[in-house]
């Protein structure tokens, strides 16, 4: 049974860590990433031989380095921070969604649905929250809910906002 060994004996030489007897006749790649054949000798014992062309290892990954990976979640920390500051800001002036969506002048359903997907899109950009409302999930809830969604996302006052 041609089994890879992990003894200090197979896994230290450059051939495959195979024993050759058992793999007489096989082609392997060895530890060092060339091919080698097992072949007999006039005795009958096998040998690894090593042949002409080689095998190509595997590329491995670059590991990211931490320091890159701290520098960037510092950056959307701050990012989101002074985002918040400037949704906290508009909030005081009263001017939190005015600027982001146009109010609706129609009163339809798909006008109120399109006007809410504006707010919601513009509040989880600002605050990084997912507000599930996807466009299915809206055409699915009735007009009640929406208008009264809307009227949150229109409201002027700093202080009903729930950060």
């Amino acid at each position: 049974m041609c089994d890879i060994q992990k003894t200090s004996k197979y896994t230290s030489r450059p051939s495959p860590p195979y024993p050759a007897n058992v793999c007489c006749g096989r082609v392997m790649s060895g530890n060092d990433g060339q091919l080698y054949k097992s072949v007999a000798d006039k005795n009958g014992v096998c040998h690894w031989k090593l042949t002409k062309t080689e095998v190509k290892k595997e590329k491995k990954s670059p590991k990211r380095s931490v320091k890159k990976s701290v520098k960037k979640s510092v950056k959307t920390s701050r990012r989101r921070k002074k985002m918040s500051d400037i949704l906290f800001k508009r909030a005081e002036d009263g001017k939190v969604f005015r600027k982001s969506c146009k109010k609706s002048t129609e009163n339809t359903r798909e006008a109120l649905i399109k006007e809410l997907r504006c707010h919601v899109r513009y509040w989880e950009r600002v605050t990084t929250r997912n507000q599930d409302m996807s466009l299915q999930r809206l055409r699915n809830e009735p007009l009640s809910f929406i208008k009264e969604q809307l009227k949150w996302y229109r409201n002027t006052d700093p202080k009903d906002y729930d950060w």
